[in-house]
């Protein structure tokens, strides 16, 4: 009940201010009404009361009058039956004859008792049958009031005649009452009837539904005499009350409805505001693909969690993950099984971690993991071995069976002088580590991490500097036919001379532009500078530019490569663009279509470092390619590794099957030339 009504209060205070004045109004408005119903309703059920005494009231008087003072009857019939008695039978007897218009001398009243009684006696026989009944004049169902008793006076207020349904003394000390003089006289003086509630005799209870009725008679303007009446309404009580009751439940069901619906509304309203106000809070603090907590909710339970482990003195382990070959599955099969993959995954580490671990999505395929009460180092490696091992298990996307694998990055804290931001970033580090190390493994956090990667920052920030201020400069290294020794082309090579940092190696600068997004920029800037520099050499000599999968990905090559030829004026068959194997793996179609657009202009194409990738004969022949250039790690180690030998007559025989040219990428010696060209 409690809970009942606390959500109700919660409720009202939700409501907008134009609510709460709209509900108060149709509450007081209904509250209102209900008593108005009340109210009125008695008041129109007395008032109908009221007139249907006034009307039963005059039609009685009209058959009393009719019956006492008008009406023949035969002789031998009783005047009056048992229920009237004649209290004043000279005044009755003149009021008889004037109503007849006989003389007064037909009907003389004696002087003695006696002589009265005879005379009462006499007209019992002559007027016998005026009335059958006066105390049950009226139909039953005319009207609901009911002339009980009655008494007939003279315009002074004495008695003349009576029901004999009243008490004589209590009538007698009824009409002397103050409150009784009172209604009669203001009936006398308007001349008209009135009508005063619980007309009861003195000694009885009060009934609120016996009413009395003062009738004046009049002819012309003259009273004549007065009939007072008693009503008894109580057969309209048990209506009255009904009809009150139903009027009052008709009208509160009313108000009920009139002012439901609004608030249904409003309630409803309410609600959805509140659900609106909840998916907002939850997704403030969640990633809306997984469920998972976000950012926001990992870094404030990353603060919570440390200040713990330093009151309770215990450690906690921070883990970044990371999925090894999402971007591949999400290139190939598309962002819909991408999303897939990234749900059933965040599935598999909900289940690896404990109820009081906090598993978090930080962007992208990256997850976050804290996990807290450890007593050791040592005590974070079965929950990292869970986490590889898990999302080492093949995936079923969309009817495809999916193999990826993670990578962990560890950090422990508490640390002193460490925040969660310095923890997560240190995690990172660790996590590049199992990258490098060969993926699907977890690597534990040491501060030389954090020296190199400060390090290959440093140098992005400067790469960037140095493609925006034009540091960067190509060398091209020359191509030569090891069957005349003419030379056939050169290949574009970038090269960055620092000026603190001397020679930057390409290995490591190319790598930190694709980690950092400069891949693009850097090669978009080799392809246009050497297309302007290769249209001033001689026409037999070709351009070699390679193209790296991270570019091929990021930018639309083919309108990069007719930009640059448009731009330098050279002819698209002196261009070869050099692609590593694992361009086709991207998006197998897609990157079908690019090279067959690019073959389409004129441009030739290689396949770069062949025999490291994937090699796959079969896309070999779909492959639009004019060149197979051989790794230099087999040129270097062809002459003294048989296998590598075997591997390098092979590919060359390969090519020559294929009717392809055959590459050999770091000749650097006369020995491996001539071997170069012993083997064909």
């Amino acid at each position: 009940m409690l809970n009942l009504l606390l959500g109700a209060g919660r409720m009202f205070r939700e409501f907008f201010a134009r609510d709460r004045m709209v509900m108060a109004g149709l509450i007081i408005l209904g509250a209102a009404t209900v008593a108005a119903g009340f109210v009125s309703g008695r008041s129109t059920f007395q008032y109908a009361l009221s007139t249907d005494a006034r009307q039963a009231a005059a039609k009685w008087v009209g058959k009393a009058e009719n019956q006492l003072f008008r009406q023949q009857s035969p002789a031998g019939e009783r005047l009056l039956e048992q229920g009237v008695t004649i209290v004043a039978p000279k005044l009755f007897s003149e009021y008889r004859t004037r109503a007849r218009g006989a003389g007064a001398q037909n009907l003389r009243i004696a002087s003695s008792a006696r002589e009265e009684s005879g005379l009462l006696a006499g007209i019992d026989k002559l007027f016998s049958g005026w009335i059958t009944n006066l105390t049950n004049l009226l139909d039953a169902d005319d009207h609901v009031s009911r002339i009980r008793n009655f008494a007939l006076l003279q315009p002074s207020g004495a008695l003349v005649v009576r029901s004999n349904g009243f008490d004589p003394a209590s009538l007698d000390d009824f009409l002397a009452e103050t409150r009784f003089q009172a209604e009669l006289y203001k009936s006398l003086g308007m001349n008209s009837t009135r009508i005063f509630d619980k007309f009861v005799m003195p000694g009885q209870a009060a009934n609120e539904f016996q009413k009395g009725i003062i009738v004046p008679l009049l002819r012309g303007r003259k009273i004549i005499r007065v009939y007072v009446l008693a009503v008894d309404q109580s057969s309209a009580a048990t209506m009255s009350k009904v009809a009150l009751v139903a009027a009052s439940m008709m009208t509160s069901l009313l108000v009920v409805l009139g002012y439901s619906v609004p608030t249904a509304v409003a309630f409803r309203r309410i609600r959805e505001r509140w659900k609106a106000e909840d998916q907002i809070r939850f997704l403030a603090m969640h990633d809306p693909l997984t469920g998972l907590p976000n950012r926001v909710q990992w870094h404030n339970a990353l603060e919570q969690a440390l200040a713990r482990a330093k009151r309770r003195g215990s450690l906690l382990a921070v883990m970044c993950v990371d999925l090894d070959r999402f971007k591949e599955i999400n290139d190939t099969l598309g962002h819909k099984a991408g999303d897939t993959l990234l749900r059933k995954a965040s599935d598999r580490l909900r289940g690896c971690v404990r109820e009081t671990d906090i598993v978090a999505r930080l962007g992208g395929d990256e997850f976050a993991v804290i996990a807290e009460d450890l007593d050791a180092p040592a005590d974070a490696i079965p929950l990292a071995r869970r986490i590889c091992h898990q999302l080492s298990r093949s995936f079923d996307i969309e009817g495809h069976e999916v193999a990826i694998s993670g990578s962990v990055g560890i950090t422990l804290a508490p640390v002193e002088g460490i925040g969660p931001e310095e923890l997560l970033n240190n995690a990172d580090l660790a996590l590049y580590r199992a990258k490098n190390d060969g993926r699907n493994t977890f690597r534990f956090f040491e501060p030389e991490m954090d020296a190199s990667l400060r390090k290959r920052r440093s140098i992005a920030g400067e790469l960037r500097r140095a493609l925006h201020n034009g540091e960067m400069h190509i060398h091209y290294q020359p191509q030569f036919d090891l069957g005349s020794g003419a030379l056939t082309g050169y290949e574009a090579l970038a090269r960055w001379t620092h000026k603190e940092l001397g020679e930057v190696a390409p290995a490591q600068f190319i790598s930190i532009a694709e980690e950092n997004g400069l891949i693009g920029m850097l090669g978009e800037w080799v392809l246009q500078t050497a297309c302007r520099d290769t249209r001033h050499w001689p026409a037999d000599v070709r351009l070699s530019v390679n193209i790296s999968a991270a570019q091929f990905v990021a930018q639309d090559l083919v309108a990069l490569v007719r930009s640059a030829l448009s731009e330098s004026g050279l002819a698209p068959k002196r261009l070869l663009l050099e692609l590593t194997e694992d361009v086709l793996f991207r998006n197998r179609h897609e990157a079908l279509a690019t090279l067959k657009q690019l073959t389409g202009m004129g441009v030739r194409l290689a396949i770069d470092n062949f025999g490291t990738g994937y090699s796959s004969l079969k896309y070999l022949t779909q492959l639009p390619v004019s060149k197979i250039k051989i790794d230099r790690s087999f040129i270097h180690e062809m002459e003294g590794d048989k296998d590598t030998g075997a591997i390098v007559r092979t590919i060359i025989g390969l090519g020559k099957s294929l009717d392809v040219t055959i590459a050999a990428d770091g000749v650097e010696t006369r020995a491996q030339a001539q071997y170069l060209r012993r083997i064909g």
